[in-house]
């Protein structure tokens, strides 16, 4: 990531979330994109205070559009894995694609990133299709976030997916979720 020398200063300051705010502000005015994967590091760190500042940041640098293309420049599963989680909280159309990609990769803590990306993205038929076809993953973790997502679709279809997919499940605690679920 070639990134100037303020913007570089500037993101030494996310080490502490006391800087967040300034941080920033900084980065919004730079408006440099490349501070979007650092701006998702931080806000995956364990701290109980608002993380305003940081969505408001990512959102002012596009997020929504930017995330696809951070995941398909990645140089890395891990980094591959937090465009993916920039996906989960700007969901957007475009970012499909890439979400089912991830969703079927080797990695797992990839995968599980992508199996709760995918339950907060538009229910678009697209979308419903993909999440039908994920039911037949081998990942179990990935399986339940399907699950979750296709039981707050209100289309008939997916209900009759997983109404099918319950003769299916071989784990008993998915198999139990499923069954508790009103699919008639």
């Amino acid at each position: 990531m070639s990134t100037s020398p303020e913007l570089q200063s500037t993101l030494t300051l996310l080490h502490d979330p006391r800087n967040w705010r300034k941080a920033c502000q900084t980065i919004v005015k730079l408006g440099d994109r490349n501070a979007l994967i650092p701006l998702i590091k931080a806000y995956e760190q364990r701290w109980e205070g608002s993380r305003q500042p940081l969505l408001k940041a990512m959102s002012a640098l596009n997020a929504a559009a930017t995330a696809p293309n951070l995941f398909d420049e990645a140089s890395n599963p891990e980094i591959q894995r937090l465009a993916v989680h920039l996906m989960e909280i700007f969901p957007s159309e475009q970012a499909l694609p890439r979400l089912a990609l991830a969703a079927r990769s080797v990695e797992p803590a990839l995968r599980a990133q992508a199996g709760r990306s995918m339950v907060c993205q538009p229910q678009t038929p697209a979308w419903e299709q993909e999440m039908i076809s994920l039911l037949k993953s081998p990942d179990e973790c990935l399986r339940g976030w399907v699950i979750e997502g296709l039981s707050l679709c209100d289309r008939a279809s997916a209900r009759q997916a997983l109404l099918s997919h319950l003769l299916e499940e071989t784990n008993p605690i998915l198999h139990d979720k499923l069954a508790a679920l009103d699919l008639q």
